[in-house]
């Protein structure tokens, strides 16, 4: 009678059984993989976790972004996992405690770089430049002077045009540029200061530029050129004179001055003769400018010539006051020109010594 046995008694079961288990065991002890399994298994490895005495540099720029598979509490897999992807900022990197980062070189900047000139270029008339940098009103040239068109018109041997020309001038100035006229015409044409000057042609522009000399001095201020104390006997004529020695005056001296003039030219008188009326001031201050004695005035008798002369000189004479005291004072001398009512001032220093 044959006895049957159940089948886990049997050998080949139990060994079924076993195979079974390992392979459950090796199916769990295996890694939960994340992803597909075509993705490299480095890239859902997990970053390394800084510790406690790390210090953080500034974050670099991201090269890349990194993605991870979202995660369930429970920490499955959700169903989604291969399309649901979240960004993650990458963590800066590591720097130990006591290491420092190394500052920021200044560079220099960059001058920019242009790019290069063609090797032609459209050339542009010469009115179109100027067109572009000056405005309209730059462009218009100014009308002539009517001095320049009377010059021009009197080159071109037309005086009467000339003449019309200088009408908005004053009959004064209209005689003088009139004057000057001839003499510009003659350097214009031959030249005035050459290797063979013509003697005639000087003499003739000479006689035009004195005549005009001495318009303008009749018009210019009176100066005194030079004022010395001198004795009485020791002034002779213009620029001949000796100067007094620098020794001090007494009370009661007589002294005397040597004055030349500039700008005083002689009148016209009857019977062809020329001669200038001229009055002498003088008067002695003290060292706070007031009046010390008396002004002495002097009217200069006429000294006719048969010829206008251009150097001129006044011999001036005062007495020092009897009464004044020892020090330092000033002469003041004023000369006038009764023709014309010009004045010229001038001053010397006076030592006063009382024996």
């Amino acid at each position: 009678m044959v006895r049957w046995r159940p089948l886990c008694s049997l050998p080949w079961f139990a060994m079924l059984l076993a195979l079974c288990s390992a392979f459950v065991s090796a199916c769990s002890s295996a890694p939960n993989r994340r992803g597909s399994a075509n993705e490299p298994e480095d890239l859902y490895a997990p970053l390394p976790q800084p510790s406690i005495d790390a210090a953080y540099l500034p974050p670099e720029p991201m090269s890349r972004p990194m993605a991870r598979v979202d995660e369930d509490p429970q920490g499955t897999t959700s169903s989604n996992a291969d399309h649901v992807v979240s960004m993650q900022r990458p963590e800066p990197p590591l720097l130990l405690k006591n290491e420092t980062s190394a500052p920021l070189m200044e560079t220099e900047p960059v001058p920019p770089v242009f790019p290069p000139e063609p090797l032609w270029t459209e050339l542009k008339p010469t009115s179109a430049v100027i067109e572009q940098e000056l405005p309209l009103a730059a462009m218009t040239a100014p009308p002539p002077r009517p001095m320049t068109l009377a010059l021009n018109a009197f080159l071109e041997h037309r005086p009467e045009q000339a003449i019309k020309h200088l009408q908005g001038y004053s009959p004064a100035d209209q005689e003088f540029v009139l004057r000057l006229l001839p003499i510009l015409s003659d350097i214009d044409h031959a030249g005035l200061l050459t290797t063979a000057p013509n003697p005639e042609r000087l003499q003739a522009v000479l006689e035009g530029l004195q005549s005009l000399v001495n318009d303008l001095r009749k018009q210019a201020p009176l100066r005194i050129e030079k004022l010395t104390f001198c004795r009485h006997r020791e002034i002779l004529a213009y620029g001949q004179f000796k100067p007094r020695p620098a020794e001090p005056f007494r009370p009661g001296e007589s002294a005397w001055l040597y004055a030349e003039l500039k700008n005083l030219v002689d009148r016209g008188r009857p019977q062809d003769q020329f001669a200038v009326r001229l009055r002498s001031e003088v008067s002695i201050h003290g060292v706070d400018g007031q009046l010390v004695g008396q002004m002495v005035r002097i009217d200069s008798e006429p000294n006719f010539s048969r010829s206008p002369r251009q150097d001129f000189f006044v011999r001036i004479s005062f007495h020092v006051p009897a009464t004044i005291s020892q020090g330092w004072y000033s002469v003041r001398v004023r000369i006038i020109d009764l023709d014309t009512g010009r004045a010229a001032d001038a001053h010397l220093p006076l030592q006063v010594v009382i024996p």
